[in-house]
């Protein structure tokens, strides 16, 4: 299976440019063969913490109607970043994947709200989300769910093959892919990572297998990051060499009224 990760930068007051730049991505990652692709975390209109609600968008507005109808006319399946969604006066950090025939395949509102400016404006979501595609099943998370690796183990233990981390990531980027390809290891499991180009963030977007190993690396600068991933090989190591076949649950499940 060909994927894409779509690594550019989204400019903060310029929501329509964004979204063209992203149209012309996608159609260029798709051209190349990419059937399944991850765009990065706010993309839409970046983040700037006085201009969020002005700018959010319900799964009805224009940005997931482009994505829509881009995935259903290039029959590709778009984890489409995330947006500030408005919900009945709430904001939300979401994560939309759309299938091939155009529909909302899964929502995801991240669960894990970096604790400076961005947990004073949106509320956290407190669920799981998965998907599938060509009989993948695939985890989303966002940006700093990936420093929390019992939310991956869980969606890995719910039937997870591949996760999906779009990002928004400036200054902390060297841990941050040292943690996606820790949570490729561990869980045996793909991980397409997309984060934001310069200037906005860091770039460095990763495409990794379920042994840890980078498959594609993008540099600083806007690019469609492709690679071509080996499905079969996911079925060996997890057959082979699957530590979750020898994990005893009854040590590492945590309940924190017991602490």
């Amino acid at each position: 299976m060909k994927v894409a990760s779509i690594q550019f930068a989204g400019m903060l007051k310029e929501p329509e440019l964004n979204r063209q730049k992203a149209a012309c991505m996608i159609n260029e990652a798709a051209d190349r063969g990419a059937r399944l692709l991850v765009l990065p975390e706010l993309w839409p209109a970046g983040f700037e913490p006085q201009q969020v609600f002005a700018q959010a968008e319900t799964m009805r507005d224009v940005t997931v109607t482009l994505l829509r109808r881009l995935a259903r006319e290039r029959r590709i399946f778009i984890v489409g970043g995330s947006l500030a969604e408005k919900k009945d006066g709430r904001l939300y950090n979401t994560v939309v994947a759309i299938s091939e025939t155009g529909e909302i395949a899964a929502k995801y509102r991240k669960a894990h709200l970096y604790p400076q400016e961005e947990h004073k404006i949106f509320c956290a979501g407190d669920e799981w989300t998965l998907t599938e595609y060509n009989g993948l099943r695939l985890g989303l998370l966002n940006c700093y769910d990936i420093y929390f690796p019992e939310f991956a183990r869980n969606l890995t233990l719910r039937g997870a093959q591949m996760l999906a981390i779009p990002l928004l990531v400036k200054e902390k980027i060297t841990e941050v892919c040292l943690l996606a390809r820790a949570r490729a290891l561990e869980n045996n499991c793909f991980v397409i990572m997309a984060n934001q180009a310069q200037p906005v963030a860091a770039g460095q977007s990763l495409i990794i297998s379920p042994d840890g190993h980078i498959v594609a690396e993008a540099g600083p600068k806007e690019e469609v990051l492709m690679a071509e991933l080996d499905t079969h090989s996911l079925a060996y190591l997890r057959q082979e060499f699957n530590n979750l076949n020898y994990r005893r649950n009854i040590l590492d499940e945590i309940d924190n009224s017991q602490l």
